[in-house]
């Protein structure tokens, strides 16, 4: 029996808001931290079933009841735990994946790591509370003090859990029994150190010495490994404490802050700081705030700002953003103004435009030099802050400007660098429009044409290579010209007489093929059933033939009007310079036949490409198909194109039922 993935089920508890769930079948009401409503699985007339969101569980303090989201549905709706996972899924929009088929050896071990995880979290919850009691005691008077001067209210204190480490090594680990089993559980869990695995006793603070302390106060082989630091609980997306985060109040103490090391409940590329307490602010803000560090988000929290998170002393990661994403769909980065923030927010960036879609935003704030959020929120308030991020500099905006700042005198070598860097940028861009209209933007500020801000470094090299060769054999057609020779004055080829020529030159009949149907749109519905078969190459030229073949049917119901105000290129300068271009280009004797040479081409390069790619019977059923289709097509031509002889039986035979698997090459 299979069952389904333990991350699959957390995405979908984190993705499924609890509370909405919940609030189908009951009403409910803040009442602190927590929501209060009658039971929905028995009769009561005074509230008592509660929910806790930032934990991701409710409780009926009547009928005893409680769980998280999914055995929620299962109560709700009486379905077993499977059906109960599928429905939650497609809430959330979640593809159902495969399900883990287990031998008893894998069953073994993941529930040993799930008793580990266990533990782990037990070790790490009393740990939180006995952090949070330190704090209160006279000896995290300093803690206190440092708080009060960095002004944050003792309500925010409570509210985000802080506690305090007291100096010296072993404090921790005698609450919680001391010994070797115990030392050995606070070192799975990040809060211990082993001496044998450190030369300088940890950082930590709270003791001058070396490891050599440590073992004089107990004579065992771990201690603390946070001493004298201001603590931070950090919590995964179902608020449970899954590390911790750590301040020196000891400016002598390095490093200033001390996280928890990775373990099998704490990965800092997958956890960002408030998440799982500012969810519901994200959500009706649309928006969420990123920020470096764990006192800028209580700073900003505290001043009224909720819809921010905090990165864990690490580099923005693909876990990060989608978490972020997940979110809301606009995602605003604070920096600070000086260089070393701007490298950070490029990185950041650099993340960002990867997967990124017309559904995403993204902004970049920076901050005056030499303040951070914590400084600025108290200094403006907490709306003059907002209207700071109203007016966070757009992606591309901040993208272009790099780009005008790399550009530095415009030489053509820095043109080609940067167009070279947005190039393999682009690329990253997981939506087609989006990644065209950056490249439209980009190419105005390059002077390029977007197209070339699209290709591929293949075609890139390619291109070049044709253009090199091209612009010599122009140059040997104007020398022979300067001396005399006379210009030829007859009239262009039919471009279906240049068929087998033209092949290897490239997609240059992708572009006359755009051309013509701008020119000429009726051709459009004379061809329209094979124009709609075709799926163009290059990215841009693929956008103005899906936009031409999207208007058939306004031609259809007006021939003699073409609609170019439903066409989606940005300006009517636009037009004007395609039209302008091929219309010397294009504008031939016959455009029917100049679309057809086209249109074999089209086809002639997809039945090549799909041969190289298919193989055994698959490859000769498809290629049956083609051949018919190829037939029929020169029928109604007049036979303009013809099937490539390496694809019959040796040439043998060349009636209707199509190429044969003999002459396939395997």
């Amino acid at each position: 029996m299979g069952r389904f993935p333990d991350r699959f089920l957390d995405e979908i508890r984190e993705r499924c808001d609890l509370l909405e769930v919940v609030g189908r079948h009951t009403r409910l009401r803040k009442a602190g931290v927590n929501w209060l409503g009658l039971c929905p699985f028995h009769q009561e007339k005074t509230p008592s079933f509660t929910v806790r969101p930032d934990k991701g569980h409710y409780k009926c303090f009547g009928c005893g009841v409680g769980g998280d989201l999914i055995d929620f549905v299962m109560r709700a709706k009486n379905l077993p735990f499977e059906e109960a996972v599928t429905d939650l899924a497609r809430e959330a929009g979640l593809p159902l994946p495969e399900l883990v088929r287990e031998t008893p050896e894998v069953k073994r071990q993941r529930e040993s790591q799930a008793r580990e995880q266990t533990e782990i979290f037990a070790l790490l919850t009393e740990a939180e509370r006995w952090f949070q009691q330190q704090l209160q005691t006279p000896g995290g008077l300093e803690a206190r003090e440092y708080l009060r001067k960095r002004g944050i209210a003792p309500q925010t204190v409570e509210r985000f859990g802080l506690g305090y480490a007291p100096p010296g090594w072993r404090h921790l680990l005698q609450h919680l029994g001391g010994g070797e089993a115990a030392g050995a559980a606070l070192e799975k869990a990040g809060l211990a150190i082993r001496r044998e695995a450190s030369r300088d006793g940890g950082a930590g603070g709270g003791g001058r010495g070396d490891h050599r302390a440590a073992g004089r106060e107990g004579g065992e082989g771990w201690y603390d490994r946070f001493r004298r630091r201001l603590i931070f609980p950090i919590h995964d997306g179902r608020g449970r404490c899954a590390g911790f985060g750590a301040r020196a109040l000891d400016p002598a103490d390095q490093p200033k802050y001390l996280n928890s090391p990775e373990t099998a409940v704490y990965r800092k590329g997958e956890i960002l700081f408030g998440l799982h307490r500012h969810q519901e602010a994200i959500r009706k803000a649309g928006a969420v705030l990123v920020v470096e560090g764990y006192m800028d988000l209580i700073a900003l929290d505290g001043a009224g700002v909720e819809n921010v998170v905090a990165t864990l002393g690490t580099a923005l990661t693909p876990a990060h953003l989608k978490l972020l994403w997940r979110g809301a769909p606009h995602v605003v980065f604070c920096f600070d103004g000086d260089a070393a923030g701007r490298k950070a927010a490029w990185k950041a960036l650099e993340q960002v435009m990867d997967g990124l879609e017309a559904e995403k935003r993204a902004s970049f704030l920076f901050l005056p030099d030499g303040e951070d959020p914590d400084e600025t929120v108290r200094r403006e308030g907490a709306e003059g802050f907002r209207r700071r991020v109203g007016q966070a500099v757009p992606l591309t905006t901040f993208l272009l400007d790099g780009v005008s700042a790399e550009l530095g005198r415009e030489t053509p070598e820095a043109r080609a660098s940067a167009a070279r860097r947005l190039r393999e940028l682009l690329a990253k861009v997981g939506d087609p429009l989006l990644r065209e209209l950056m490249a439209d933007e980009a190419g105005r500020v390059l002077r390029l044409p977007p197209a070339r801000l699209l290709e591929s470094h293949e075609r890139a090299a390619g291109r070049s290579s044709r253009e090199w060769g091209a612009d010599n054999r122009a140059s040997s057609i104007d020398t022979h010209e300067r001396i005399g020779e006379k210009k030829d004055q007859k009239k262009r080829r039919p471009f279906s007489d240049e068929l087998n020529s033209n092949i290897a030159k490239g997609f240059d009949y992708e572009r006359k093929l755009v051309g013509l149907l701008l020119l000429h749109p009726e051709l459009a519905l004379e061809k329209e059933e094979w124009l709609m078969r075709l799926k163009l190459s290059e990215p841009y030229l693929a956008s103005l033939f899906q936009q031409l073949m999207e208007l058939i049917p306004f031609m259809e119901a007006d021939p003699a009007q073409w609609p170019w105000a439903r066409f989606k290129e940005p300006d009517e300068a636009a037009y004007g310079r395609f039209l302008r271009q091929w219309e010397k280009e294009f504008n031939l004797d016959d455009p029917l036949a100049e679309l057809e040479g086209c249109l074999g081409c089209c086809h002639r390069e997809l039945l090549k490409q799909e041969g190289r790619r298919l193989e055994g019977e698959d490859a000769t059923a498809w290629m049956r198909r083609m051949y018919a289709l190829t037939r029929e097509e020169q029928r109604s031509r007049g036979g303009i194109i013809t099937w490539p002889k390496d694809w019959h039986r040796s040439g043998e035979n060349d009636d209707d039922d199509g190429p044969s698997s003999g002459g396939l090459e395997h």
